[in-house]
């Protein structure tokens, strides 16, 4: 297990021509997080994935420009564990430092014209708990001090970084067209606070964030604005660890937002865990679980309709931020396993009423001809009647109707 490939974050290009993921170790030695680079894909297959990176320690989190000329990444080559804002050439070479700023710098959105990254930054550690970690003193202090994560902007052509939201935990952000951020924040800065968070936004000029929606026994996640900036979709979750989310669609008009959201998953018999707006603002790609198997759907909002184009019994990994669906084709990228197979980039076409899928990575090749347990999908109704479904993993070489070791693995 130590010598396979940790592949992450699947980023489809504007054209659906790329794919940008990350590719890795699991373990690590002499760093402060596992090695990895940027990685890109033909889409079509047509030539072997290839690193464009080159940094030493820990590149993540590619994010294609707007027109697909440029990847940003974050990279901790400059600094270990004190990641900065890069920026890549579509085809590779030495990659431009953007940033060189104070803390330690998560997630990256380009903005919709092209010309700014946001991204969240922490704030740093006072002064003098640097100086008794630069003494040796490596006690980790858990909440002694409010280190916001706040959204920043920065001007591409200049370098020129601006700090956005004031005193408040932002969890999750995306952009409006005005230049502003609709918002997922807390109120404070420690991780039992992401299941109080509020939905809120703050303007081009920055500052403290306006709420515009909250339900304190509910859990949100995943906010999207269409790209006229009338609405907001966003995850209302019956499952949510922070990045592992799941639940309903609704819909929350911008320019109303003391409305109540509308509901457009009502009646799915499904978890939606990531979206993306198409360009002509009605419908919505969505990535889901559906009874033990992956989803991929479309909902109309003006139709008020929803379809499964496409499920399988796979594994999709979760997509935290970016592009599943290139803006420009009906074409996706995801990062798929399932029983016998790691995880490796995908690349799902539209042909007709069905998707047709082909992989553009092989990261695990030493797999090949391994012998591995047959996995099975089981459905079973509890003493109340509610439907379960369970995996069941067999031995190798199982003969049907023998007994074999049983181990249950409940997770809740």
């Amino acid at each position: 297990m130590a010598a396979f490939t940790r592949v992450e974050d699947a980023q489809i290009s504007p054209d659906g021509a790329l794919v940008a993921l990350v590719a890795g170790q699991y373990f690590t030695s002499g760093t402060s997080k596992p090695t990895s680079q940027i990685w890109l894909a033909p889409a079509d297959g047509s030539a072997p994935a290839r690193p464009v990176s080159g940094g030493p320690r820990t590149d993540t989190t590619p994010r294609w420009s707007p027109d697909g000329t440029q990847i940003a990444f974050l990279s901790d080559r400059l600094q270990d564990g004190k990641p900065q804002v890069f920026l890549l050439g579509r085809g590779g070479g030495d990659p431009r430092q953007l940033t060189s700023l104070p803390g330690a710098i998560e997630e990256l959105e380009w903005s919709p014209d092209g010309t700014q990254l946001a991204f969240l930054m922490r704030d740093p550690e006072p002064e003098a708990t640097q100086a008794r970690v630069a003494r040796g003193d490596d006690a980790i202090e858990v909440e002694l001090f409010h280190r916001w994560r706040r959204v920043w902007t920065m001007d591409v052509a200049s370098g020129a970084a601006r700090q956005m939201t004031g005193d408040a935990q932002v969890w999750e952000f995306c952009w409006l067209p005005d230049g502003g951020f609709a918002l997922l924040v807390g109120d404070e800065p420690y991780e039992w606070a992401w299941f109080t968070a509020k939905l809120a936004r703050v303007g081009p000029g920055g500052g403290t964030p306006e709420t515009i929606y909250s339900v304190p026994e509910k859990q949100f996640a995943f906010p999207r604005v269409s790209p006229d900036g009338c609405w907001l979709v966003f995850l209302e979750c019956i499952l949510s660890d922070r990045g592992i989310n799941g639940g309903d669609v609704l819909l929350l008009d911008l320019r109303d937002p003391n409305q109540p959201p509308r509901n457009l998953t009502s009646g799915y018999c499904g978890s939606v865990w990531a979206l993306q707006w198409r360009p002509d603002n009605t419908q919505i790609d969505f990535l889901a679980f559906e009874e033990g198997e992956a989803a991929l759907g479309l909902i109309d909002v003006a139709a008020g309709t929803r379809i499964t184009r496409w499920r399988a019994a796979v594994g999709l990994h979760e997509h935290y931020g970016g592009q599943f669906r290139a803006r420009d084709a009906d074409v996706f990228a995801v990062l798929r396993d399932d029983a016998t197979h790691p995880a490796d980039a995908w690349v799902g076409r539209v042909a007709g009423d069905a998707l047709e899928w082909r992989r553009v990575t092989d990261f695990h090749p030493q797999l090949a001809g391994d012998a591995l347990g047959e996995t099975r999908r089981l459905s079973w109704h509890a003493a109340d009647g509610w439907p379960i479904t369970g995996q069941l993993v067999l031995p190798v070489g199982y003969e049907e109707g023998q007994p074999a070791p049983l181990i249950v693995w409940v997770h809740g």
